[in-house]
């Protein structure tokens, strides 16, 4: 049951809806569209028949003839017939595998839920409340929706991008937004504050609240908060990890943290974008294997999919037992399937995304979302990295040289950790040195004879 929105809120919120296709409106028929300016790709209805959400989506026919069609999602067939998607079990996709990327997760999907128990999804739309797929797929603002798939309830017009910027934070408002996730978190969020929130912190998944700006250029970014309960080095030790992943080699996004000294966010860019703000269609390892909630999924599963769409095989997959490798030596969370992401190459091949989210895990934090997602199994240690590297593509002799390079970069991180772009005090050293000193790298220090 939702409750009520009243008078006076609704003439508040009338301020901050956009007029324009930027705007979020919920609706059980949309027009899925690629890319800017948007090619149709087809129209996808939903349906909650006798209690069971699926949809159905047919593909639009200027899309079958376009010269560069591609593989959209991998459970789609080209074909001009209705293809339908049944919703299997608790957290199973109702809809096609790369739409289903963008429906929001984590912190986003509380906010969706909140909002609908608020009342203030029912008042931007009409879509059935038993529908919850609906409901998550239109709470994202058009602008910082993930990839190059495009959602608008038909007829709706589409967002001019000149515009639709404005409805996402700019980088002088992460402030007030790190204010409205703390108001969330402790249920005292307005109204006008949850619908902002549903335009910037929606497009990302992960537990940790992340949020789309548009920063003094125009281009988008990440911000990512962390609770004030959690480690203050947690985000310090995330820029400064990944920063040392790029310095050993791996292909990783450039974080920095927006006020080192207090309150440190972590700033990034949204790779899903390119230099000149074109969306770049994307793919999760999840959906490629079409993995279902709760399937148990092997490292040699995904290599065999990307071996048949991978742009460059070999860069890929030595970059995933890289990143493996670098996980294992500072004491990283396992990692899970939604730990490698794709983005498309052209000439309808894939390519792997760069990493995020280097950082050792601290105990009593949850680093990874456990809500429907498939158990992903992988070498469990380094000398089992190392035993199965020729699977990924290396030599052992290759191999042992990527672990000597990445433990000699780990060398320098107490020193890096206090230079101001880290910012870290030597009682935040001294809380990580025993999550890096840790039995992986002493390991992997025997093995490499250094």
């Amino acid at each position: 049951m939702t409750e009520g929105i009243t008078p006076a809120q609704r003439a508040e919120l009338s301020l901050i809806i956009p007029s324009d296709g930027s705007g979020i409106h919920c609706s059980d028929e949309l027009s899925i569209s690629l890319g800017e300016p948007a090619q149709p790709l087809g129209i996808l209805r939903l349906h909650n028949k006798l209690g069971t959400n699926c949809s159905s989506f047919r593909f639009d026919p200027s899309w079958l003839r376009h010269s560069r069609r591609f593989m959209v999602s991998p459970d789609l067939q080209a074909v001009n017939a209705t293809q339908w998607c049944l919703q299997l079990g608790e957290g199973g996709a109702q809809v096609f595998a790369a739409l289903n990327d963008t429906i929001p997760s984590g912190f986003g999907k509380q906010l969706v839920e909140h909002a609908w128990a608020n009342g203030l999804l029912g008042e931007l739309g009409d879509c059935d409340e038993h529908n919850s797929a609906s409901m998550a797929l239109c709470a994202v603002s058009d602008h910082a929706r993930l990839g190059a798939l495009r959602v608008r309830a038909t007829g709706q017009p589409f967002a001019d991008p000149r515009t639709a910027k404005f409805s996402l934070p700019l980088h002088v408002d992460l402030d007030n937004m790190g204010a409205m996730v703390r108001a969330f978190k402790e249920d005292r969020e307005t109204l006008r504050q949850l619908l902002l929130m549903l335009y910037g912190f929606t497009a990302l998944g992960g537990p940790q609240p992340k949020c789309t700006f548009v920063t003094e250029d125009g281009a988008l970014s990440v911000a990512k908060f962390f609770a004030s309960e959690q480690p203050g080095c947690m985000p310090r030790a995330e820029v400064l990890f990944t920063t040392l992943a790029l310095a050993a080699g791996l292909h990783t996004v450039q974080l920095r943290l927006l006020h080192p000294v207090f309150s440190p966010v972590v700033i990034g860019p949204r790779f899903d974008r390119d230099p000149t703000g074109r969306r770049i269609p994307y793919l999760s390892a999840r959906s490629l294997l079409q993995a279902r909630p709760g399937e148990q999924l092997s490292w040699t599963e995904l290599l065999t999919q990307m071996r048949l769409c991978s742009n460059n095989f070999a860069a890929d997959a030595k970059e995933i037992w890289c990143r493996l490798v670098f996980g294992r030596l500072i004491g990283k969370a396992p990692e899970s399937i939604d730990d490698f992401e794709f983005l498309y190459a052209g000439n309808g091949k894939w390519q792997l995304a760069p990493g995020c989210g280097f950082r050792p895990h601290f105990p009593g934090t949850d680093d990874k979302p456990t809500d429907g997602h498939p158990r992903f199994l992988l070498p469990p240690n380094i000398e089992a990295l190392l035993a199965s590297a020729g699977q990924f593509g290396l030599k052992e002799t290759d191999a042992l040289i990527e672990i000597r390079r990445q433990i000699n970069v780990l060398k320098t991180w107490k020193w890096r950790a206090t230079e101001f772009m880290f910012n870290m005090n030597h009682h935040q050293i001294d809380a990580i040195a025993p999550l890096i000193d840790n039995t992986q790298l002493r390991q992997a220090t025997l093995l490499v004879g250094s």
